[in-house]
């Protein structure tokens, strides 16, 4: 194998960076609304979306933002509504 065949192996091992969307987002509400503002990160935390879903219960933000891909839409959806089921004043957000 090629060194650069290591590097790109290295490379995949690596977790995935939160979407800059988001991170954008919450250094903005951070910066003017003096929220506590929490960036999970499904692939990187190794967490499931009952594992999301349980977070959001027990924390019951004002409001949650989600970013997904084509492949996953149907889970963060499937997230979405229970988002809803936990408390209807809750602001959801789909950003990309």
């Amino acid at each position: 194998m090629t060194r650069e065949g290591f590097k790109y192996e290295a490379e995949a091992r690596k977790p995935p960076a939160p979407n800059m969307a988001l991170l954008y987002l919450a250094t903005y509400i951070k910066s003017r609304c003096r929220a506590d503002v929490k960036i999970i990160e499904m692939g990187a935390a190794q967490c499931s979306h009952e594992d999301v879903a349980k977070r959001i219960d027990e924390k019951l933000p004002d409001i949650v933002g989600f970013t997904s891909m084509s492949f996953n839409i149907g889970g963060v959806y499937h997230l979405a509504e229970k988002t809803i089921s936990f408390s209807k004043k809750i602001i959801i957000s789909f950003v990309s």
